[in-house]
């Protein structure tokens, strides 16, 4: 059970501003025909003694060893809830500490890993609220929890101090995303994509539930709770929030876990080509 537990779970979470990013270019529309060229990689690793987990740590510590992963990018789009945003480079150096909690028919283990993830990613800045056109550190506050199938926990609505809640039923996983940012003409704090609902409601009961891609295995449902800002994280710039299905990630169906991550430097964007190549 050790070592299928360590495999499990060296590395299930990600950061969503990053992921959004690529799922919102990705479904919305070009605007113009100017593009940026972005370096995209990511390196998993225990942060307490190095160890690496999954990825390349030459993303970390030299890319001009690693083969060029520079890919070019819309440099604005229109998303599909209507609002102009623009394309820029990212790069994200954190390390937090993660509580798994799983059991099955003979065991019940909890354990605590502390992890690094340090990727090269883009991220979006919407024109008009206070982010656009910036560049430098930005201070990230992060909650996420996810479940297996028969965890509960992820189906209910948004709880900043969530249990582990295993159940003999599959669970409905949700997917909807709640994202807010600043407008920069009256500091009025606007919705850009989404409803509150998708935190506050429970899951549907017809939503499936998230499923691996073997059947007999689970998905990793995965519920966050974002913020970013520039100066003052009691007065963020941009707060993303949702609910995914993380079906590559191979989880266990009574199987739970939850991190917070805070990082006053650890994010950086840069708004021209190749600018997180170094």
């Amino acid at each position: 059970m050790r070592v299928s537990f360590l495999f499990f779970f060296s590395s299930v979470f990600g950061f969503y501003f990053s992921s959004h990013s690529n799922d919102l270019i990705a479904s919305s529309s070009p605007v113009g025909g100017n593009t940026i060229d972005c370096y995209t990689c990511e390196f998993v690793f225990n942060a307490t003694d190095g160890t690496p987990f999954t990825g390349d740590e030459r993303c970390r510590d030299d890319i001009s060893k690693l083969p060029n992963n520079t890919q070019t990018f819309p440099a604005q789009i229109k998303t599909p809830s209507g609002f102009t945003a623009n394309v820029v480079c990212a790069t994200f150096n954190l390390t937090f500490y993660q509580a798994i909690d799983i059991k099955d028919a003979n065991s019940h283990l909890k354990e605590v890993q502390h992890l690094g993830v340090f990727e090269r990613a883009t991220f979006v800045e919407y024109e008009g609220s206070t982010l656009e056109g910036y560049e430098g550190t930005l201070k990230l506050l992060e909650h996420e929890y996810g479940c297996g199938r028969n965890t509960s926990t992820c189906s209910e609505e948004y709880h900043f101090q969530p249990k582990a809640k295993f159940v003999e039923t599959r669970q409905p996983c949700g997917s909807c995303v709640f994202e807010k940012v600043i407008r920069k003409s009256d500091k009025a704090l606007i919705t850009v994509n989404g409803a509150p609902e998708c935190m506050t409601d429970p899951v549907p009961e017809s939503q499936p539930s998230c499923e691996a891609a073997k059947a007999e295995e689970s998905g990793f449902c995965q519920v966050f709770d974002s913020r970013i800002c520039k100066d003052d994280l009691a007065k963020p710039d941009m707060y993303l929030q949702g609910r995914i299905c993380d079906s590559a990630t191979n989880f266990l169906d009574w199987g739970f876990t939850n991190a917070y991550i805070e990082s006053d430097s650890g994010v950086s964007v840069c708004t021209t080509s190749k600018c997180n190549n170094s």
